[in-house]
């Protein structure tokens, strides 16, 4: 699918699952039946969209308990996994946050739904799940094309604080864009990479299938000697290399060279974007910006490295549904046994988070359905009020 700047994006359409007795199920009415739930789920900064292989199967577990047909929509941004970097300007502009919004509007608006197969009328039908850069790009996806979802459930949506206003003491808030630029980019194999991985956190806390997932189709094919063991020389050219192609993966040669398909360089360099675009909150949390339901999940506020600290993926998103307002944000969920990657961590429990969100704000277009519970509109799913909820802002 075609984005801005050239690029060209890997989208992964996983078709419509119907639960086995959708067609004739009593407690689906009408054309309800053949009106799947469409969801696009947009990763995070430096994953791809196969990551989700494990959320995509609870997704449908999901669907299955609740009888309902769903479709699930996922890609990797520009610079990602199988989508190729920005052909056109510079990476100082192309790989700025605001672009892949760009990719996110492209993604939503090539799902063939939205163009009118039957029982979808428009992409507004479209539920957006994001994840920190995922959940940022799809908030602004929608406040530059209102319309775009039905709803986001955004998963600790990465935003800096305006100029001026200075991050709190007690938020740990560690520097991601060097720590990127100095990971290990390349490994003798892929079972190299994933025992690697499975050896040390974060990964170590994946769910095994986003991790394989996470190698199989993160790497390229790259042929060069030796294995570098500090990675120090990674992005130059080395005698012998060969340039490798964004659809040569790694199941291609199991026991070549490979490297990231994501250079460091440029995870890195859109860390530090990220860090730069002190406009993009206001711009998001402007009144009437984005008009669809939105909950803004976050996971612990005690940081691993220091419990007296809040991380700052947390801290920001409640910054974010304050700002927001109740009348969008109609929820701020915090999930105590949750880190920063829950989404590829503990895929089954995010899931139900995002079922509850998808019945709770949007129930005139889900209808009502016996089998299984929604939380009330005034509630979440513990019976707090969002009045109350809002209050622990």
């Amino acid at each position: 699918v075609p984005s801005t700047d050239g690029v060209v994006l890997q989208v992964q359409d996983r078709g419509v699952w119907y639960p086995p007795s959708a067609p004739s199920s009593s407690h689906l009415e009408g054309a309800d039946a053949e009106a799947p739930v469409t969801m696009l789920l947009v990763h995070a900064n430096g994953f791809h969209g196969r990551v989700f292989d494990p959320l995509v199967d609870a997704l449908r577990a999901g669907a299955a308990s609740r009888g309902r047909a769903v479709r699930l929509v996922t890609f990797d941004m520009r610079a990602h996994g199988a989508s190729t970097p920005p052909r056109v300007g510079k990476k100082k502009d192309t790989l700025r946050w605001d672009r892949f919004a760009d990719d996110v509007l492209a993604a939503a608006r090539a799902i063939p739904f939205a163009q009118g197969l039957p029982g979808k009328k428009s992409a507004k039908e479209v539920h957006a799940v994001g994840h920190s850069l995922g959940a940022h790009a799809a908030l602004r996806a929608e406040a530059r094309s209102p319309g775009t979802f039905a709803s986001i459930f955004a998963f600790e949506p990465i935003f800096v604080l305006p100029k001026g206003v200075p991050v709190p003491p007690g938020v740990f808030s560690p520097d991601l864009a060097r720590a990127a630029a100095k990971r290990r980019e390349s490994f003798a194999s892929k079972a190299a990479a994933l025992a690697t991985y499975a050896s040390k956190p974060p990964m170590r806390a994946f769910h095994r299938g986003a991790l394989e997932a996470y190698v199989e189709h993160g790497f390229v094919v790259a042929e060069s000697e030796g294995d570098d063991t500090d990675a120090a020389d990674d992005t130059r050219p080395m005698p012998g290399r060969r340039e490798e192609t964004k659809g040569e993966t790694a199941r291609d040669g199991e026991n070549k060279r490979v490297r990231l398909a994501m250079r460091r360089d440029d995870e890195a360099l859109v860390f530090a974007h990220g860090g730069s675009e002190t406009e993009a909150l206001r711009t998001v949390c402007s009144p009437g910006a984005v008009s669809c339901p939105v909950t803004i999940a976050r996971g612990s506020t005690k940081s691993t490295h220091d419990p007296a600290m809040i991380p700052y993926p947390a801290f920001v998103a409640s910054v974010v549904a304050e700002t927001m307002g109740p009348e969008t944000a109609r929820r701020l969920e915090t999930n105590d046994g949750w880190d920063h990657f829950a989404p590829v961590a503990v895929p089954g429990e995010f899931a139900e988070r995002v079922w509850n969100h998808i019945e709770t704000n949007c129930v005139g277009e889900l209808g009502s359905r016996s089998g299984y519970g929604v939380a009330g509109r005034g509630t979440n799913e513990h019976g707090v009020s969002r009045d109350e909820s809002r209050s622990r802002l």
